[in-house]
């Protein structure tokens, strides 16, 4: 693949500098030798765009790929530890010992507690683990009611990672709770706006007069986050 990206460059570099230079070289080559080049170079020309929508799209995938690759590692199946977690999760066992700390650090809202990061920061990979530890998981509010009791536990101007991306496929936004397309997505204005294209996972902004969703670069490193769980 760089030995393509090398080539398209390549030929860019070369029509910049053929059209650039051509004024200065029709003095030593008659219409003749100009007839001959110009359907070459007027090809290249109207093929310019294209290529750089080519290599536009390339870097979009290579984002996609890295960033969904940086996912399964953490989500690696092989790992038993991580397997019984996630199995533990999935049908709500929790041990004593993690009942009594969830009691002791969530908040209970209905039937859920969640519990809201307020110290430390981290991208959306490390929230998604440091939920796990806890026996919990990133927030993922089923309606308009969850969103607006977990919206009363946070502090304003803070944005907080959620459960829900498009990582595997463009704006097929899916829980990672549950790994299946997200139910509930209440959006700020003009979100999912994609200024970014490695803006796959979301996060709820929490703005004086805007406390919805928006799309967010997972990577990005200082941001909060809101851990959710049951017990059963």
């Amino acid at each position: 693949m760089p030995t393509y990206l090398n080539f398209l460059g390549l030929i860019l570099m070369v029509s910049q500098f053929y059209w650039g230079a051509l004024g200065h070289k029709m003095s030593s080559c008659d219409g003749h030798c100009f007839a001959m080049i110009r359907p070459t170079l007027t090809h290249i020309k109207n093929n310019q765009q294209r290529w750089k929508d080519c290599f536009s799209a390339h870097q979009d995938i290579q984002n996609r790929s890295e960033n969904l690759a940086r996912y399964l590692v953490e989500n690696d199946e092989t790992n038993p530890r991580l397997e019984a977690m996630k199995l533990n999760r999935r049908c709500g066992v929790h041990t004593e010992r993690q009942k009594d700390e969830i009691r002791e650090k969530f908040i209970q809202l209905g039937s859920k507690y969640y519990f809201v990061e307020r110290n430390h920061r981290a991208n959306w990979f490390g929230a998604l683990q440091f939920c796990r530890q806890m026996g919990a998981h990133l927030a993922s509010p089923q309606n308009l009611k969850e969103l607006v009791a977990i919206r009363k536990l946070l502090e304003k101007y803070r944005d907080h990672w959620l459960d829900i991306n498009d990582l595997a496929q463009t704006d097929q936004y899916v829980s990672d709770t549950t790994g299946k397309r997200a139910t509930f997505l209440l959006w700020s204005p003009n979100e999912p706006n994609k200024r970014h294209k490695d803006e796959l996972c979301v996060s709820l902004r929490m703005k004086e007069y805007d406390q919805n969703m928006e799309v967010s670069n997972c990577n990005r490193r200082y941001q909060h986050f809101i851990c959710e769980t049951q017990l059963n």
